[in-house]
């Protein structure tokens, strides 16, 4: 626990001191992320630990934030892992569950300057810490970089590639690894108020052990609704897939369904709140599983 959380310090130092170089170009715009999140999950799965499946709608942004990626790029399982009686394996069972309470902590820092007409060049890092109150070998704390750039269209469309590097550290330090991936995202407002929202992304993770090094890809689907100027509902799929290295032909499926609401309860103070349906499956007998998470958080965006 104590290796962990004073990584997380050591992170979000150097993600402010990596904020303070360079996140403050002539003429550009600063943004930054600051968050809190508890979630409650009825049966964890220690692939899906490092909420690598979350929903990709959250928010109603043009998907700047590195945020999305941080959390779309976490490490994977080994076949099985748990060692103790009522701790849960890395892929999951379909006789067992196993349900937790997680506290996510997130902040994120970057900036934006334009380029040409309706183009913007980005540059955001960001650190995040995930804590579980009984499994805490998927406790992890993670580390970014992303750059990118976004275009805004005629019409209310907008479009995003982005590139990104990661450190992870966890409890288990067989699971510690570096990950760099790519994303693409589109937006579109198709009125002022409803917008749709589609993604693709890929992540090489590279561990201290070949049970956790794998290739993986990710696309979703995202829909949100402004009920009034604070408040937007939103719904979204996504769908996630990792090809692991060892052993040779394992992969990981996961599939999920989520619902949810943004409010801006005063001025750049949010609170969210979700629920996710969760579906996963591997290429070992027994291992597919359902599950329902719902999490509720507070956070500061500028």
């Amino acid at each position: 626990m104590g290796r962990c959380r004073s990584g997380f310090v050591s992170v979000l130092f150097s993600v402010i001191l990596l904020f303070g170089i360079f996140a403050a170009p002539a003429g550009g715009a600063i943004f930054y992320d600051i968050g809190v999140k508890g979630v409650y999950e009825d049966n964890v799965v220690g692939l899906l630990s490092d909420r690598s499946s979350s929903s990709p709608t959250m928010g109603s942004g043009a998907g700047t934030s590195s945020a999305n990626v941080l959390g779309a790029m976490g490490n994977g399982p080994g076949p099985g892992g748990g060692s103790g009686t009522g701790t849960p394996s890395y892929t999951g069972s379909s006789s067992e569950k196993n349900s937790d309470m997680s506290v996510d902590i997130l902040a994120e820092f970057g900036a934006s300057t334009r380029w040409g007409n309706n183009a913007s060049l980005l540059f955001s890092a960001a650190a995040e810490r995930i804590a579980y109150d009984e499994f805490t070998e998927f406790n992890m704390t993670a580390g970014g970089l992303t750059v990118g750039m976004v275009w805004q269209f005629g019409g209310g469309i907008a479009a995003k590639v982005s590139a990104s590097g990661i450190v992870k550290r966890f409890e288990d330090p067989a699971r510690d690894s570096t990950a760099y991936g790519a994303g693409l995202l589109l937006k579109e407002f198709l009125t002022s108020r409803f917008w749709l929202k589609q993604s693709a992304g890929y992540e090489q993770n590279e561990a201290d052990s070949a049970f956790f090094t794998y290739t993986g890809k990710s696309v979703a689907l995202g829909a949100g609704y402004g009920v009034t100027d604070r408040t937007t509902l939103f719904a979204g799929y996504s769908y996630l897939v990792r090809e692991y290295d060892e052993p040779a032909g394992f992969e990981e499926t996961a599939n999920l369904f989520s619902l949810g609401l943004e409010w801006e309860v005063v001025k750049r103070w949010f609170l969210d709140l979700q629920y996710d349906r969760r579906a996963s499956d591997s290429t070992l007998p027994e291992t597919d599983t359902t599950g329902n998470i719902y999490s509720l958080g507070a956070r500061y965006s500028y």
